[in-house]
């Protein structure tokens, strides 16, 4: 995934859709620690859930990222959602963006 398509939200214009790359936008990782939730718990489920919504094509970020700090009996893990609209990346750029995170 480019870093254009990060930076990439769709409008309106005459009637017509045009891509628009915006020169900068402000991305976030939500960070939540929440060790009193087991991994397998129904609370995170609900939460990943709850994570993914529907997006804005006109406003950029069309991604959102957010990372879980849970408990895998008594050890502290990491999740790492992601969620992206399929207009910004297809399958190879989500394989190398998930290669890097490996």
């Amino acid at each position: 995934m480019s870093f254009e398509g990060l930076r990439t939200c769709f409008q309106l214009e005459d009637h017509k859709v045009v891509q628009r790359v915006i020169p900068s936008v402000n991305f976030s990782i939500d960070y939540t620690e929440k060790p009193e939730w087991e991994l397998t718990g129904i609370e995170l489920k609900a939460e990943a859930r709850n994570f993914v919504q529907a997006f804005d094509l006109s406003k950029a970020p069309l991604m959102r990222v957010k990372v879980f700090q849970v408990m895998d009996k008594g050890i502290p893990v990491h999740l790492l959602l992601i969620d992206n609209h399929h207009i910004i990346s297809d399958a190879m750029s989500l394989n190398i963006l998930y290669d890097e995170l490996h």
